[in-house]
């Protein structure tokens, strides 16, 4: 996970800030679940010291990414815009601006005012955050095989 943060930090000019947040975010999320597992950094170090121990930790990091992965749905783009994904759309839009509304849905976005404050359409809202959800898994997908070359360079 050092190593992904590392590399965004590097390319960070190049990726839209809110986009740049939420990778950063999901990283750190993913670390803190690492570091609630085990501590990495101890393990390591008393790995580093045996080659058995080393290639059994990187073995372990490789299955956490794997798992990281199957729940990001191994990365799979959207191409349809669902019921599913318009709530996911508002719920983001509502975490985002820090307000709470008892249905995800963009009547009930416009019935509570905060759909007046959106400059574009509702069909729009949904088209951009598809894109920008599809950018935000290829960046994922990047750092995975960033990671996963990582670790099978280190088993070699």
């Amino acid at each position: 996970m050092t190593k992904m943060t590392q590399i965004m930090d590097k390319y960070k000019q190049n990726v839209p800030e809110y986009l740049y947040i939420q990778i950063m975010n999901a990283s750190k999320a993913i670390y803190d679940k690492l570091d609630d597992e085990d501590d990495m950094d101890a393990i390591a170090e008393e790995a580093a010291g045996d080659p058995v121990k080393m290639r059994y930790e990187v073995m372990a990091r490789m299955s956490l990414i794997e798992k990281a992965k199957k729940e990001m749905n191994d990365f799979k783009p959207v191409k349809r815009i669902t019921a599913g994904f318009k709530e996911q759309a508002i719920k983001s839009y509502c975490k985002h601006i820090g307000v709470r509304i008892p249905v995800y849905t963009w009547e009930c976005l416009q019935y509570y005012g905060y759909a007046r404050d959106i400059p574009v359409s509702e069909k729009d809202v949904y088209r951009f955050y598809k894109h920008h959800h599809n950018e935000k898994l290829k960046l994922y997908e990047r750092m995975y095989t960033i990671e996963k070359n990582t670790l099978n360079n280190m088993l070699l």
